[in-house]
């Protein structure tokens, strides 16, 4: 199917219906290879994905954040642990120091707090203990300090919130945003900038009100969310605002 429905009842689109869309406005404005003189269907593809990236990498958008209750599991003594495979980012802090990531013990949550790897490094214990602090590698995998002890043998989980990865499957399935339509000219201005085109700032102008529909459909759906299943939620996370 091309068409569907969100969760909150608005339009989605196929994402290869998306780029039809960018391709014919390309066509429509000229940006076509000097030797082809054709559209770059890879370019179009790129520059998408590109956007994506740049959206996910700004904004805590609610249809890209993954609520995970279980990021990783931990065993006695070990303190480094594979994140989740579609683990962008973590969602932005509302506290210094804090990332939505949590540590359960089995009957409570205690915050993570994060720490830069040089200070974590510098600060980190060589003794068994219950983790409070963490930072990231490359991996991506989360370091934990101290390393974890056994909890009576029941050991811990890492639960929590994150931004997940754009990655070019993304472009086989529904576009992940709300207002996809403005992914149209957010990726036609940039081409179109790339190329020196002469409407360009009339593009980026068309882009930037993209932009702000974006945003703003992304806030309706975060408030949306709360008032009808975000009560227990925000009591646990606190973060989805």
């Amino acid at each position: 199917p091309q068409y569907g429905q969100d969760a909150m009842g608005g339009q989605r689109v196929h994402c290869r219906t998306l780029i039809d869309m960018i391709l014919a406005r390309c066509q429509d404005l000229g940006l076509k290879g000097a030797d082809s003189g054709q559209v770059d269907g890879a370019a179009v593809e790129l520059m998408l994905l590109y956007v994506l990236q740049k959206l996910a990498d700004s904004w805590d958008f609610a249809t890209l954040t993954v609520i995970a209750s279980v990021m990783f599991a931990t065993h006695t003594g070990g303190d480094a642990y594979a994140l989740p495979e579609d683990f962008g980012r973590f969602i932005t802090p509302q506290d210094e120091n804090e990332s939505g990531l949590l540590l359960n013990d089995g009957q409570r949550d205690m915050p993570l707090r994060y720490r830069d790897p040089l200070t974590f490094q510098r600060q980190r214990s060589t003794t068994n203990g219950i983790p409070g602090r963490y930072t990231l590698t490359i991996g991506p995998r989360i370091l934990l300090d101290p390393p974890p002890n056994s909890n009576d043998n029941a050991h811990y989980t890492g639960t929590g919130v994150y931004i997940r990865s754009i990655t070019p499957d993304l472009l086989d399935g529904m576009v992940p945003l709300l207002q996809p339509a403005g992914l149209v000219d957010m990726t036609v201005a940039r081409l179109a900038a790339d190329k020196s085109h002469p409407q360009t700032a009339l593009l980026v102008g068309q882009s930037e009100q993209a932009l702000s529909r974006l945003v703003n459909a992304n806030a309706r759906t975060r408030q949306q969310f709360q008032s009808k299943t975000g009560r227990d939620w925000r009591a646990r996370y606190q973060r989805m605002r």
